[in-house]
């Protein structure tokens, strides 16, 4: 026996399985982890897939054993970081590495990373500009890097040319951003028409427009080179996420809307009713719609008028024929002033549209939220729920659809000062 081979215990996809059911476990994989070469690889895979610096307390204790481990760092698919307004003051001739730069030059060491968080100043936003070229390189580094696909970037005064080498970006999220109005300096011979290789331009598959980043939108959008090319393509763009709080903010949405022509998912997020109503009375031309399969959007806190629901009425019946609409996702939030039973007949309206020219619908959510103020009318008072119940009525063909899976419910959020 002593002169048989070694077999591993356990065949490999076993090992894979018994980690996968311990992946949330980190103090049991951190155990197990050294007991082959074999569970050691996997365990790596699970522990340092998704890695935050800067963003968690644990951050140092990332870039000590990335600084110890340098192979760690090939694991990472998942990168978190946070780049402080602080930084901008940061020189190298002048001051001594801190956990915020090595944080940042610790980048280089995750050359796998697909989907890249990277959050600006908590207090300000931070200026692209003033931060020296030794901690932009990095960053600039990874956003280029070939195998990253989702960007997240929040609060940042930045050049909208910095996305101009993002080869293989699908997905994209911009927060709190503006543009610097400045151009990114590049290896110009990467991008050159006359270069061996030829100009690779992102096509954007998902787009989200988060707050206070319309302008920075409309730039990134309109951008065209001196040879006429953009920085990105929204051509092929299939979700379109938007925060809508100011109704110029609904030009940026056409616009979008205008480049896209296979638009599958579009979902939008007004906090105020004129917001809101804005949008569901000057959305794009629906004509163009005919690929979408689902539409949701999210009203703040306001007062529920017949013209919001007359303004979605008469959209939905601008949509194209035939279409392929299987999701309808809609939630309001109201301050009840008995103004449901002036529109009782319009949510009987809306279930007449959804009821002709959507043979594909399959699920309708209608979700109405009465924030609560201590003095104003309790939301869960008798009177208010027989309204509920009167305005559930009005939706019969919805109620009574067995290939639509229909929900209508209602629910109070508490609401602290008056």
């Amino acid at each position: 026996m002593e002169h048989l081979p070694k077999l591993p215990v356990f065949p490999t996809e076993v090992i894979e399985l018994i980690v996968d059911y311990l992946q949330d476990d980190i103090f049991t994989l951190t155990r197990i982890s050294g007991t082959s070469d074999a569970i050691l690889h996997s365990c790596r895979r699970r522990l340092f897939r998704s890695v935050k610096l800067g963003t968690s307390p644990t951050s140092n204790t990332f870039v000590r054993l990335f600084r110890y481990n340098p192979s760690i760092g090939q694991y990472v698919r998942e990168l978190a970081l946070r780049v402080d307004h602080s930084l901008s003051m940061w020189h190298p001739g002048k001051h001594r590495q801190n956990d915020d730069t090595e944080n940042i030059k610790t980048l280089s060491q995750t050359p796998f990373v697909e989907k890249l968080s990277i959050y600006g100043g908590i207090s300000l936003p931070t200026s692209w500009s003033s931060l020296h070229v030794t901690l932009q390189r990095p960053i600039l580094n990874r956003i280029h890097y070939p195998s990253l696909t989702e960007l997240y970037i929040c609060k940042f005064v930045i050049p909208v040319t910095i996305f101009r080498l993002c080869v293989n970006l699908s997905a994209l999220a911009v927060k709190q951003m503006e543009d610097s109005g400045t151009s990114e300096p590049i290896d110009q011979g990467r991008i050159s028409p006359r270069s061996l290789q030829p100009i690779t331009i992102p096509q954007l598959r998902s787009f989200e427009l988060g707050t206070s980043s319309d302008e920075f939108a409309l730039a990134l959008l309109h951008y065209r080179d001196g040879d006429g090319h953009p920085l990105i393509r929204f051509d092929g763009l299939k979700a379109l996420f938007v925060h809508c709080h100011r109704e110029r903010e609904t030009q940026v949405i056409k616009d979008i809307c205008k480049e896209a022509i296979g638009l599958e998912t579009f979902a939008c997020r007004g906090i105020t009713g004129s917001a809101f109503l804005s949008l569901a009375t000057q959305w794009p031309d629906f004509s163009r719609f005919s690929t979408l399969k689902t539409l949701k959007g999210r009203c703040g806190y306001a007062r529920l008028s017949e013209d919001l629901l007359l303004g979605l009425c008469e959209k939905l019946q601008m949509f194209p024929q035939p279409n392929v609409l299987e999701t309808l996702d809609i939630e309001i939030s109201v301050i009840w002033d008995r103004k449901l039973i002036s529109t009782r007949n319009e949510w009987g309206r809306l279930d007449v549209v959804l009821s002709r020219g959507f043979p594909r619908l399959r699920r309708v959510s209608i979700n109405v939220v009465f924030p609560f103020y201590p003095g104003n009318l309790d939301p869960k008072s008798a009177e208010l729920r027989e309204e509920v119940r009167m305005v559930r009525k009005g939706f019969p063909w919805l109620s009574e659809n067995t290939a639509v899976k229909f929900n209508f419910t209602t629910w109070r959020h508490e609401q602290h000062g008056a």
